[in-house]
């Protein structure tokens, strides 16, 4: 970030970018009946920060963690986005990740 200046300024105007886009997703879920409504509980740009979070540095955790014995870093990122949202979803939100869900391959 320090030795390429350019290229950060970018990446940090293209994650802010991220953030705005990932807010109105959010807020149209909210509106469709999707996602629970924010409240003293709920704050949506804290998840979004979270997937953010998970999204940038999956791969580098599966180096720093690469013991055998954990096994959470061997899963799906898609999946671990998933639980971050399951429980913000309203019965209509769990009912369409069940539906998209039975497209997804399972694993033997």
């Amino acid at each position: 970030m320090k030795t390429y200046t350019t290229i950060s300024k970018a990446y940090q105007v293209s994650n802010l970018v991220r953030f705005k886009e990932g807010r109105k997703l959010i807020d149209y879920y909210i509106e469709s009946g999707r996602l629970k409504p924010e409240n003293d509980n709920i704050d949506y740009d804290k998840v979004i920060y979270s997937i953010w979070m998970i999204s940038t540095f999956w791969q580098s955790q599966k180096q720093v963690i690469a013991s055998k014995k954990y096994k959470v870093n061997k899963g799906h990122s898609m999946q671990m986005l998933w639980n971050i949202l399951m429980p913000y979803l309203t019965d209509k939100g769990m009912n369409e990740y069940l539906e998209l869900k039975k497209f997804v391959p399972q694993k033997k």
